[in-house]
């Protein structure tokens, strides 16, 4: 029921509307802040009373577009997102339907070490990753970028329980049929499962998408990195001291991956919070 039908609002419902809305504000106002300043004079953004809406909308674009071969640097980027984003998400499906419907021994601490792999820092990895990829060859390749991120433990923890959820019977008949894993996998389990597909996928995206640090060592040619390391190299040598290029530079780094975000949105709450009818639907 809808919050306006459940009769008058009490003092903690107006509180908690106000917090809320304050919170997303909070958390908006760095990004309408950045494409303000990216649509605005250097003058301007130095003055004691910036402006609070766009003057200039695209000369800030037009340096920022001549000054490096963005298009490469995008290129890369989506050539190693979506490739982290595909093999991220298989890899999370298989070993999480492998945690909760096959038998295997010790589940429990394997899952412990999923876990326990989500909250150590990545930087702890770098040197023996290091060492491995110089060992097979791929340093300065496409593969340096994407084969560290191929499995994602959040990912596994997310759709491990979504599988969790699904009741025991469906896999049961479709033992007694004769169904084997993975053809309950991709014929009943993943299709009942599609918002939390959608959130692994998601989260492996936006991942792929600002990996910084990691190409950052493991990368020298320009011809692999990605436009985060773009941008880091536009800040410290075209764009100099002027925030409003800097500005622009980051709202056309940004763009991709929040229309991504603003696209997925739904699919991404209802994994988060469980509530999926049309997951529900196509289980019965």
């Amino acid at each position: 029921m809808t919050p306006w039908l459940r009769g008058p609002r009490t003092w903690r419902d107006r509180v908690g509307s106000v917090l809320l809305y304050g919170t997303c504000l909070l958390f908006a106002l760095p990004v309408y802040w950045m494409l303000v300043l990216s649509m605005s004079r250097p003058d301007q953004a130095a003055a004691v009373s910036p402006p609070l809406v766009p003057t200039t909308p695209w000369r800030n674009f037009d340096a920022v577009l001549t000054a490096q071969d963005w298009p490469r640097y995008f290129t890369n980027t989506i050539v190693v997102a979506l490739s982290i984003t595909l093999l991220a998400t298989l890899t999370s499906c298989l070993a999480a339907y492998a945690l909760v419907n096959v038998r295997l021994p010790a589940k429990r601490i394997l899952f412990g070490i999923v876990i326990a792999a989500f909250v150590v820092p990545s930087e702890l990895s770098f040197v023996p990753n290091f060492a491995v990829l110089r060992t097979a060859g791929l340093l300065n390749t496409y593969w340096a970028l994407i084969v560290p991120f191929m499995a994602s433990p959040l990912g596994i923890f997310i759709m491990r329980q979504r599988f969790l959820s699904l009741p025991r019977e469906l896999w049961e008949v479709a033992y007694v049929e004769g169904c084997s894993h993975l053809r309950y996998l991709f014929t009943i389990a993943l299709p009942s499962s599609r918002s939390a597909v959608a959130a692994t996928a998601l989260i492996s995206f936006i991942a792929g998408w600002n990996l910084f640090e990691w190409p950052l060592i493991f990368t020298t040619d320009e011809a692999v990195r990605p436009v985060q390391v773009a941008l880091s190299y536009f800040n410290n040598v075209d764009a100099g001291s002027s925030p409003t290029i800097l500005a622009a530079a980051g709202v056309l780094v940004t763009a991709p991956v929040l229309t991504v975000y603003l696209l997925a949105r739904r699919q991404v709450t209802a994994a988060m919070t469980g509530d999926a009818p049309e997951e529900r639907s196509a289980a019965r």
